[in-house]
C-alpha cells in the first residue's frame, strides 16, 4: 500500500472556506448544550446513556465542528470571544475554553480577565 501526502499547494486548493456564521452558531449551540447538560445532570429522569447521546453528545458535536475548522477559528473567533466573555455567561466561557483545549491550545489568564497572547500547544 502506497501512502501519499498532499503538497501544500494541492492541499491549499482543496481547502473549503470557513462559514463564519456557522462557526458562531456552533459556539452558541455549545453554550446551550452545556447548559442543558448541567440541568440534565441532576435530573433523575436521565440515564447516563441518555446524557451521552443527548446534551453531552450535542456539546461534543459543536466542539468538534469548531475544532475541525482549525487555526483560523481559534484566532478569529474563539480567543476574541473568550477575551470578551461576560462573567454573567459562565457556560459560554466554559464552552469556549473547552473548544480551545480540544484544539490543543491552552491560555494563561491573570486576574480572571487578561489573556496573554502567547498560546501554548499541548502535545
Amino acid at each position: 500500500m502506497e501512502i501519499r501526502t498532499l503538497t501544500p499547494q494541492v492541499r491549499q486548493t482543496l481547502e473549503v472556506p470557513i462559514l463564519w456564521d456557522i462557526m458562531e452558531e456552533y459556539v452558541d449551540e455549545a453554550e446551550f448544550a452545556l447548559e442543558r447538560f448541567d440541568v440534565a445532570l441532576v435530573d433523575p429522569e436521565y440515564t447516563l446513556d441518555e446524557l451521552a447521546t443527548g446534551p453531552e453528545g450535542k456539546f461534543h458535536a459543536c466542539i468538534d465542528g469548531l475544532v475541525i475548522a482549525g487555526a483560523p477559528v481559534v484566532d478569529r473567533l474563539l480567543i476574541p470571544a473568550l477575551a470578551s466573555a461576560s462573567p454573567s455567561e459562565p457556560s459560554r466561557s466554559v464552552a469556549l475554553m473547552l473548544a480551545l483545549l480540544a484544539a490543543g491550545i491552552f491560555l494563561i489568564a491573570t486576574n480572571g480577565k487578561d489573556i496573554f497572547p502567547k498560546l501554548c500547544f499541548i502535545p
